[in-house]
């Protein structure tokens, strides 16, 4: 379709000339992955890929199309993919490299060029959603920028959305290391919107940035704990029992993991009403309890991404690549803990939405959640 081809070259002034007549179209075609022709060229992607379910806004996306995607942000913004497709990637995830189980022409389209890194994206998720899974730190920027012009009510559907595997956007970005700094800049939106949600495996951002070992994350998340409310709020999201999961148990079998035990630190001192700085956004707080000093954790790599190159062309910007838990999972022997560590698979999902004494428990504790997150904005 040739809409779509000149999203993806960020043929700008032919697009605002079609754009009216092209905004909201999804491709129909079947999932492809070619070489193109000598005379295109793509700002960061060596192939040309058809994505069924895709908008020209999110094939901007996967092509760091700046222009393109600020063109057309206004319109599609709230559009959602239609179908799960996999995309190559120049980094490896394994987070977000679900085994391929139903999808044979995709799985035999990447082996035929030889793909071994790829970003799975679920159906229903966001073009936010997309920055994240690709890796798109100044899209990812400039998509929450523009969110940032809109009322309350307009952004609402957004942010209380969350794809097939039951993940919002601060979810998924809590698998993404990288990204910490972008986090911290935009925490106070994020969490507002996003912090009280949990998905109906009991999945939630507190209990999530624990299991995966994400420091930074964790460490953030327990600092709101400051503010009474939230406590209540992160208790009840590490209470994992209904969901035959203990955060106990899971930092016991990954001690020998620095960033564990660091996490294993934070969670002791949670419960015994200790906790980090609370971010400035937070205000003063009649409940502020004592802080930690960042001394009694262990020294580790710190992700680095430098916003001084937040403007200059996205193929200069360099993330550092740093994922404890995809390293652990190259190597990893250990089923129990593979089991652990990586997302469910579909059945499991179908098992979890067709009982309903799980719909009830999600229902009974989306209340709770919604009764004292409402109490913090």
């Amino acid at each position: 379709d040739n809409w779509f081809q000149l999203c993806r070259e960020n043929k700008f002034e032919t697009i605002t000339q079609l754009k009216s007549q092209n905004i909201g179209k999804i491709e129909k075609s079947n999932y492809d992955i070619l070489l193109p022709s000598c005379k295109i060229s793509y700002q960061s992607q060596k192939f040309t890929m058809v994505l069924p379910g895709f908008t020209g806004l999110m094939y901007a996306v996967v092509y760091d199309a700046v222009d393109t995607v600020k063109e057309l942000l206004s319109d599609e913004l709230f559009i959602a993919t239609k179908d799960e497709v996999c995309i190559p990637t120049q980094s490896k995830n394994l987070l977000f490299q679900n085994p391929i189980m139903n999808y044979q022409r995709q799985y035999e389209k990447l082996q035929d060029f030889k793909v071994q890194n790829y970003a799975f994206i679920p159906q229903n998720s966001t073009v936010l959603d997309l920055s994240i899974y690709l890796t798109k730190p100044v899209l990812f920027d400039l998509i929450l920028n523009y969110m940032y012009t809109l009322s309350e009510a307009q952004i609402l559907p957004l942010m209380q959305h969350s794809n097939q595997l039951f993940m919002n956007s601060l979810m998924i970005l809590i698998h993404q290391p990288s990204f910490y700094q972008l986090f911290e800049k935009h925490a106070e939106f994020l969490i507002k919107q996003q912090f009280n949600f949990e998905s109906m495996l009991g999945d939630n951002c507190s209990f999530l940035a624990l299991k995966l070992g994400n420091f930074q994350y964790f460490k953030y998340f327990i600092s709101l704990a400051n503010d009474e409310r939230y406590f209540k709020l992160i208790c009840m999201h590490l209470d994992q029992k209904d969901f035959q999961r203990d955060c106990t148990e899971i930092l016991q079998k990954m001690q020998k993991i620095p960033q564990y035990r660091n996490i294993k630190i934070l969670f002791d001192n949670f419960y015994n009403n200790k906790f980090p700085p609370p971010p400035k956004w937070l205000g003063k707080l009649k409940n502020a309890v004592s802080n930690l000093s960042d001394n009694i954790f262990e020294l580790a790599d710190e992700v680095e991404l430098n916003f001084d190159e937040i403007q200059l062309p996205v193929a200069k910007i360099q993330v550092k690549n740093v994922n404890s838990v995809t390293e652990l999972l190259n190597g990893e022997k250990n089923e129990e803990l593979l089991k652990m560590l990586l997302p469910v698979d579909n059945q499991t999902f179908e098992h979890y939405v067709q009982n309903s004494s799980f719909t009830q428990l999600a229902t009974a504790r989306f209340q709770m959640a919604s009764a004292i997150f409402n109490e913090v904005k």
